[in-house]
């Protein structure tokens, strides 16, 4: 195949049932490399969602490619396997290019005859170091450590989101790998900000690791320094224990008027909040590489994030935003209170947005997706046949 031929490229993700509805995760990221692709004359593009919301088989047209929706298979055992029997048939059927698939479901190393790329978005046994109580996390968290690790050593050819993750896993990449952030959708480079003084955002799930406890525990100490600032929190709950800990935190501290809790948004929404915020605050204990600073930033509001694991690879310290320790409160207060004392400053809104065009616009980021394709496609051998 020459390098002027389209590439039919079979796309295997998490996707959302509306696209229009942020969900985040690997989901909103494969939506956003999606529109990016299929924008491309040299690539012709279908995507399988296996486990889907719907009850039966269900087609519909997103950007100009058709996208089918599994339904959600009953069982465990199997469901692997059912899975790769259906993805396996139906890029052999169309006669697809290249399988990208979307993080390392149990049913990605069985395909070999298929040329395929994998994209790591996290680290699921690290995210599992805040679920669940210690005695689960205890006992769950090496088997999910080694399943993870023989999943990814069976892939030949990966994808990672962020220096973070090669870092990370270290040995356990066995195949060649390429590092691409994560794409920014067009709209938001397009969004004027508008922020409203001292107006700070948190967005993302609900969650222990997101760390938004110690966000609201931070929050009297910036309220003495600053005291109109008031705190957005876009996002629903994934363990409502927590959520109510949060919620009872800040009605003990006596801030609960300075919170508003906006619950999930679409994307419009989201960028709207975004473009008012003063500063995006994101001081999670685990993260790779979280869309909502990259979507911060093409919008060019500076961000207060952590200074572990993926998101130093993103933030400039003193530049682009403000790196803090998530387990101090003082720390994530004093990182916060710079930012609002900047929260004017041309310069950190520009330098913002040219990170973000330089890294995370979509066409760049299908680029160099559309190279590895290639790659992958020229190195590719059939499997020998076994007797």
């Amino acid at each position: 195949m020459s390098t002027t031929d389209c590439i039919r490229v079979l796309m295997v993700s998490l996707l959302p049932d509306d696209p229009e509805k942020v969900i985040g995760g690997v989901a909103g990221l494969c939506s956003y490399l999606c529109q990016s692709l299929a924008k491309r004359d040299d690539i012709e593009l279908e995507v399988v969602v296996p486990q889907s919301g719907f009850s039966t088989i269900r087609k519909s047209r997103h950007w100009q490619s058709t996208v089918t929706y599994l339904p959600r298979l009953n069982g465990r055992m199997r469901v692997p396997a059912k899975i790769r029997s259906y993805v396996h048939g139906y890029a052999r059927e169309r006669n697809f290019d290249v399988l990208h698939g979307q993080a390392v479901p149990s049913w990605i190393p069985g395909l070999k005859t298929v040329p395929t790329v994998v994209t790591i978005h996290g680290l699921n046994e690290q995210d599992m170091l805040y679920r669940g109580n210690r005695i689960t996390r205890r006992f769950c968290w090496p088997l999910s450590r080694f399943i993870e690790q023989r999943r990814r050593s069976q892939c030949d050819n990966l994808i990672l989101s962020s220096p973070y993750v090669k870092q990370a896993l270290k040995n356990s990449i066995r195949g060649t790998s390429w590092t691409i952030d994560n794409p920014v959708r067009d709209d938001f480079f397009a969004t004027q900000r508008n922020a409203i003084p001292n107006q700070i955002l948190f967005a993302g799930i609900i969650c222990r690791r997101k760390n938004l406890l110690n966000l609201i525990r931070a929050l009297p100490q910036i309220a003495n320094r600053v005291p109109d600032v008031r705190l957005r929190v876009a996002g629903e709950p994934s363990d409502i224990n927590y959520d109510r800990h949060c919620k009872a935190t800040a009605k003990k501290l006596g801030i609960e008027h300075r919170i508003d809790w906006l619950g999930t948004l679409t994307v419009h929404e989201m960028k709207t909040e975004i473009s008012r915020a003063a500063s995006l605050a994101l001081c999670s204990y685990q993260e790779t590489a979280p869309v909502v600073i990259s979507e911060a930033m093409a919008i060019g509001t500076p961000v207060v994030t952590s200074n572990r694991c993926g998101m130093p690879y993103m933030i400039d310290h003193g530049k682009t935003g403000y790196l803090v320790e998530p387990e101090s409160i003082d720390s994530i207060a004093f990182g916060i209170v710079k930012s609002l004392q900047t929260q004017q400053n041309e310069q950190t809104t520009r330098a913002c947005r040219s990170v973000a065009e330089r890294r995370y616009r979509g066409d760049h980021v299908a680029s160099k997706t559309v190279e590895v394709y290639r790659s992958v496609m020229h190195h590719f051998r059939m499997p020998a046949k076994t007797k």
